[in-house]
C-alpha cells in the first residue's frame, strides 16, 4: 500500500507520518479516533454503547470545568455539594419520596428557612 508509511515505531500517510506511533506496552494516536461499534477501556472500566452513546464509568469521573446535564441526574449514594445549589426553575421543588421523614441539619448549628 503506497500511502500508508512505516517509519520506526511510527505508522502514518504520506501526509501525516506518524498518527500512530509504538512503544512497549503503549500505543499513542495522535489523529482522530473514530469507532462505529462499541467502545470499550480495561475490559468493563469504561465503555460507550455505539446504538446509543450510553457512558459507564467504573471509577471516579472527574470533571475540572463547568458540567451542564440536559436531563436527569440519577444519584444512588451519598451527594456532597461543596458550593450552593440554585435552583432557577419558576415553581422550583424538592421532594422527598421516602418512607420516613426528612431531616435537614446544618453542621453550623442553624438552618434559615426564610418562609414556609
Amino acid at each position: 500500500v503506497e500511502s500508508v508509511r512505516f517509519t520506526g515505531l511510527a505508522i502514518g500517510t504520506s501526509g501525516d507520518a506518524d498518527l500512530v506511533t509504538l512503544a512497549d506496552g503503549a500505543v499513542t494516536v495522535a489523529g482522530t479516533v473514530t469507532a462505529t461499534g462499541d467502545v470499550t477501556v480495561g475490559v468493563s472500566k469504561f465503555t460507550v454503547a455505539a446504538a446509543s452513546g450510553n457512558t459507564a464509568v467504573a471509577g471516579t469521573l472527574a470533571a475540572t470545568g463547568a458540567t451542564t446535564l440536559s436531563s436527569t441526574l440519577g444519584v444512588t449514594g451519598v451527594t456532597t455539594l461543596a458550593n450552593d445549589l440554585i435552583m432557577s426553575e419558576n415553581a422550583a421543588a424538592l421532594t422527598h419520596s421516602g418512607s420516613t421523614g426528612l431531616a435537614i441539619t446544618s453542621t453550623a448549628g442553624y438552618v434559615d428557612v426564610e418562609s414556609v
